[in-house]
């Protein structure tokens, strides 16, 4: 990730709300690692931010998603 990109600020969507203040991908990791829902933080769910595509989406912003790996496998081929 080149400076620009890492200190570009968006527009950051949550599920259906849109967030007053446009953040970095950073500023967007943390927020969305210390605003997960506790009975998902439970379940072993991680944050994921992603950057949406003006083709695909019609605008460029910050998504944050909430996820787990369901496969084993995968799991632990991306922890190496």
């Amino acid at each position: 990730m080149t400076t620009a990109a890492a200190t570009e600020k968006l527009t950051v969507k949550v599920g259906l709300s849109t967030l007053d203040r446009k953040m970095t991908r950073a500023q967007a990791q943390r927020y969305g690692e210390r605003n997960m829902p506790r009975d998902l933080k439970r379940a072993g769910f991680k944050t994921v931010v992603c950057r949406t595509d003006p083709e695909i989406h019609g605008g460029v912003w910050l998504r944050i998603n909430y996820g787990t790996c369901p496969f084993p496998a995968l799991k632990s081929a991306s922890q190496s």
